[in-house]
């Protein structure tokens, strides 16, 4: 049986996804009232404040609040009550959970989630981490519920991973859209840019990106990167800027 306390993006889907695994979800535990019954409701369970959340009966309580948060609301779980209490943080360390000898773990799915977006997490990543060999069981066993790619990794390591996730996914999200914005402004459709999405895609998922960088920057062609600052708004023509003199300051020696 598992308690989740939140009522955002990640609970909503962690909560979505575990109970169409067959988990009991024993109780959503938030701020907010709302939020935390509606989810409830959609997944056969009862809301509860989150100042109630020591009086938990479930086996693992997983901590799904903003990771600023983490440690005032772990210390709200009483000493005594003998679960799992686990974050889904990839960034912070499992032990900034601790305040006492508790069973402490790490569930992390390697993934983008929104509230009303059902993830497919059969291929997603997750990470757990546990502080002894009991919990890290417990929480493959949740975990395999879910993915077929479940790992074991340390704060250390995943902390690199979640620096490296934004990276390939929000950074490269924002400036899709940036790019997007352009196509709509000048009335362009996006099937035109689909096979250099693939493509550029492709290189990523085979870790050669650094090798195949081309571009005006790439080759100092001021004329061509004038023009194209030409086509864009304040913002963008600064963000334009700062991407081009990285890629000269990385591809230096072949300038």
């Amino acid at each position: 049986m598992i308690a989740i306390v939140g009522s955002g993006n990640a609970a909503w889907c962690l909560a979505h996804a575990l109970k169409d695994a067959g988990e009991r979800i024993e109780a959503i535990y938030a701020r907010n009232a709302k939020d935390g019954s509606s989810l409830a409701t959609e997944v056969d369970s009862i809301y509860r404040s989150i100042s109630e959340v020591d009086r938990s009966k479930a086996e693992v309580i997983l901590l799904t609040v903003a990771d600023g948060a983490l440690q005032e609301v772990s210390r709200t779980i009483g000493h005594d009550l003998d679960c799992i209490k686990a974050h889904v943080s990839g960034p912070t360390p499992m032990n900034k959970l601790r305040s006492g000898a508790e069973k402490l773990g790490v569930f992390y799915p390697l993934q983008s989630m929104k509230k009303g977006v059902k993830n497919d997490f059969s291929t997603t990543p997750i990470l757990i981490e546990g502080s002894s060999e009991q919990v890290t069981n417990v929480l493959r066993s949740i975990a395999e519920k879910l993915s077929k790619n479940v790992r074991e990794m340390n704060s250390e390591r995943r902390l690199a991973l979640h620096t490296a996730a934004v990276w390939y996914n929000n950074f490269v999200n924002h400036l899709n859209a940036e790019a997007h914005s352009l196509l709509q402004k000048h009335d362009l459709p996006i099937d035109l840019v689909e096979p250099l999405i693939e493509k550029t895609a492709q290189l990523a998922l085979e870790g050669s990106s650094f090798n195949h960088q081309t571009g005006p920057a790439m080759r100092n062609d001021q004329r061509t990167m004038e023009l194209h600052l030409s086509m864009m708004d304040k913002e963008q023509r600064e963000l334009y800027r700062t991407l081009s003199k990285s890629i000269q300051s990385r591809h230096e020696t072949e300038l």
